[in-house]
C-alpha cells in the first residue's frame, strides 16, 4: 500500500516553428518534469495509480509559448483473470495549461478512458485504449465563420482510439502502435479544429545491465490529419 514513484526528468531542445506562423521563426527550450504517483496493490484482483504530473518549458525567446502544465488522474487496476496476465484501467485525468504571457491560450481538459493490456507468453503482448476528452478554454472565445466571437469560450471534443502489439526478443522488443483520433470544435472559422488524424509508432528498445534497468529506445512515427471542411 506504501508505493510509490517518483520522477524528475530536464530536456533541452530546439523547435523550428513554435508560433506555427509563416515566420517560422526557430527558438530554443528548456523543460522541467516532475511526476509523483501512489501505486497501491489492495489484493490480487485490485490496484490503483493515482498522481499528479507537473510540466514548466521555457523558451528562449518566444515568451508566448513558455507554459506551465499540470496533471492530476486516478487509474483503477483490474486483473480479472488468475495469472494477471489481463489488466483492465479505467481512469480519469484533469489537466490545467497556463501561459503565463498568452491568457488565450490556457485551457482545462478533462478525460476519461478504459486501456486493457494482455500478456502472451513472455514472448508477446498487445493492449489499447479508448479514450474521451473534453477541454475548456479558459480566455479563447469560440468565433463564427467570419472570424467573430460568439460570446462563450472555445470548446473541443477529441474521441481517441489506441491499439499496440510488442514482441520481445531476448532484451530486445520490437513494438508496433496506432492512434487515431476525431477532434471537433464549437469554433467554426475556416473549420480549422474539425479533424481526423491517424498515427503510426515503430518502437525498438533494449534493455542494459545485469537488472535491466536500464533501457534505450528509438521512435519513429508518422501522423496525417484530414480537416472536414477546411
Amino acid at each position: 500500500l506504501k508505493k510509490k514513484r517518483i520522477s524528475l526528468a530536464v530536456f533541452s531542445g530546439f523547435e523550428n516553428n513554435p508560433l506555427n506562423d509563416s515566420s517560422t521563426k526557430g527558438d530554443y527550450f528548456v523543460e522541467e518534469d516532475f511526476s509523483i504517483n501512489w501505486l497501491p496493490t489492495f489484493n490480487k484482483t485490485f490496484g490503483a495509480d493515482i498522481g499528479y504530473l507537473i510540466i514548466n518549458q521555457d523558451y528562449i525567446e518566444q515568451k508566448d509559448v513558455s507554459s506551465t502544465d499540470q496533471t492530476i488522474s486516478a487509474i483503477l487496476k483490474y486483473y480479472p483473470l488468475e495469472s494477471g496476465k489481463l489488466r483492465i484501467e479505467p481512469g480519469i485525468s484533469y489537466e490545467w495549461l497556463y501561459y503565463p504571457d498568452d491568457e488565450n491560450s490556457g485551457y482545462e481538459d478533462l478525460k476519461y478512458f478504459l486501456r486493457f493490456k494482455h500478456s502472451i507468453g513472455k514472448a508477446w503482448n498487445y493492449g489499447g485504449k479508448y479514450e474521451h476528452s473534453f477541454k475548456t478554454y479558459d480566455k479563447k472565445q469560440a468565433r463564427d465563420a467570419s472570424k467573430t466571437n460568439l460570446g462563450f469560450n472555445r470548446e473541443d471534443n477529441r474521441h481517441i482510439a489506441e491499439l499496440y502489439v510488442t514482441k520481445f526478443i531476448g532484451k530486445y522488443s520490437i513494438k508496433l502502435k496506432s492512434k487515431f483520433y476525431r477532434n471537433t470544435s464549437n469554433d467554426n472559422y475556416q473549420e480549422y479544429y474539425d479533424y481526423d488524424s491517424g498515427k503510426g509508432y515503430l518502437v525498438f528498445s533494449r534493455s542494459f545491465l545485469k537488472d535491466d534497468k536500464l533501457n534505450i529506445s528509438f521512435t519513429p512515427s508518422f501522423e496525417r490529419k484530414n480537416y472536414h471542411h477546411r
